[in-house]
């Protein structure tokens, strides 16, 4: 499993696009057990999945422990993974960013070609689409994606209801994003979500359930943004935090800051060579959050 743990980490480090759409019709899959913690989460729905157990549910019974993981790099929390369970199963769900379709940008060894999508019928989902269809389409090293999607009002309980796949890869709109995380990881899901998970300072708290909550059910809740994992940036953080070689960080005013950091990622952003067309709800800090908590992460990572 560590080859295709390596090559999933790879594909999220760089970027994506290209779909086969097949049939809407749901894949025959696994069937799993929640983890329930007595609490009901909106949306979905209160009877549980018995059957077949699921690859998370098994290692978590043999022992197999996975605490804490939600703090490590990706790469390393996926090739812990046993070589002989069968191929990973992608999910992706409501993708409002094109964060989600990076994850594709390549075919990954150990992942499965088929990929379930579950998202309300609108300009995201057809942008997502177009994005996948453009690295099956290419010339050099396409990909073989096949789609499967459902696009009705009740994407979401037909996600829970269908429990098909294993990793769940969300992006965009962030808010109400946590609640769902908390819930994915509850129902025996991975989970791989770009940020920000939270866009206010109230919601710490679910962030923090939302941790426990996949803790406690043996499943991976991970951030899916990789920057901070690249060489360049892991040099950088360690020579500005090497006193002998950067000194120490002057006290700065507002008026003159001791840093300046910006970026102009929010006006212009460029995928696959390609600028990035902003939805609507990009603007609306109630959805996509202020500049400090969406953006701000990209320079945070840096140093």
């Amino acid at each position: 499993m560590s080859m295709r743990a390596s090559a999933l980490f790879a594909a999220l480090t760089v970027g994506c696009t290209g779909a086969q759409r097949t049939s809407v019709l749901p894949l025959p899959g696994r069937t799993r057990q929640p983890c329930g913690n007595g609490r009901a989460v909106p949306g979905e729905p209160a009877s549980g999945f018995g059957g077949e157990r699921t690859a998370a549910e098994s290692r978590r019974e043999a022992g197999c422990g996975r605490r804490h993981w939600a703090a490590l790099p990706l790469w390393f929390v996926l090739a812990a993974t046993a070589a002989s369970e069968p191929d990973l199963r992608l999910i992706t769900l409501d993708p409002g960013h094109f964060h989600a379709a990076l994850v594709q940008k390549e075919m990954l060894p150990g992942v499965s070609e088929k990929v379930q999508v579950y998202a309300p019928l609108g300009p995201d989902l057809i942008a997502h689409l177009g994005r996948v269809a453009q690295f099956n389409n290419r010339c050099q090293a396409p990909t073989r994606w096949q789609l499967e999607v459902y696009a009705g009002a009740d994407y979401w309980e037909r996600l829970l209801a269908d429990a098909w796949g294993d990793v769940v890869v969300l992006s965009g709109r962030n808010c109400g994003k946590i609640e769902r995380i908390e819930a994915l990881a509850r129902r025996g899901f991975d989970v791989l979500a770009d940020k920000p998970w939270v866009i206010e300072p109230g919601c710490l708290p679910q962030l923090q359930a939302a941790l426990e909550a996949a803790e406690r059910c043996g499943v991976i809740a991970l951030d899916c943004m990789t920057q901070r994992f690249e060489i360049s940036c892991l040099l950088q953080r360690e020579l500005v935090n090497d006193p002998d070689i950067f000194g120490a960080c002057l006290t700065g005013s507002e008026a003159e800051p001791a840093v300046w950091m910006e970026s102009v990622h929010h006006l212009l952003k460029e995928v696959a060579g390609v600028p990035n067309l902003r939805p609507a709800w990009f603007f609306d800090i109630r959805q996509q959050g202020e500049g400090l908590a969406d953006v701000g992460t990209h320079l945070v990572d840096l140093v």
